[in-house]
């Protein structure tokens, strides 16, 4: 957590507006999550599933379509092309920014 908030994708919440509450506070419950084979890389997981009253943050999100292509269609797409690019997601879900008011 300390390298999301160093990285500047997190920040905490100062003290005079911890307790502000209107009903329209949510906070994400987190977790770790440790690789016995990767001791010095341990992962932050969010839970938006997490319920609290009833309610979670997932209830409230939008789905789309599952954008997910097929291990196998992409397996043959690397061999068409003499060139490949992969991307690492390690940050991506943690770069976006949220307006205060929100």
């Amino acid at each position: 957590m300390n390298e999301i908030i160093a990285k500047g994708y997190a920040e905490e919440v100062p003290k005079e507006e911890a307790s502000y509450n209107d009903g329209n506070v949510w906070y994400i419950p987190h977790h770790v999550v440790y690789h016995s084979k990767k001791q010095k890389k341990n992962r932050v997981v969010f839970d938006c599933s997490a319920d609290y009253g009833r309610e979670s943050l997932n209830k409230y999100l939008l789905t789309g379509p599952d954008l997910m292509n097929g291990l196998v269609g992409v397996l043959c797409r690397f061999r068409r092309d003499p060139v490949a690019f992969i991307y690492d997601l390690e940050t991506t879900f943690h770069q976006f920014k949220v307006d205060k008011r929100h």
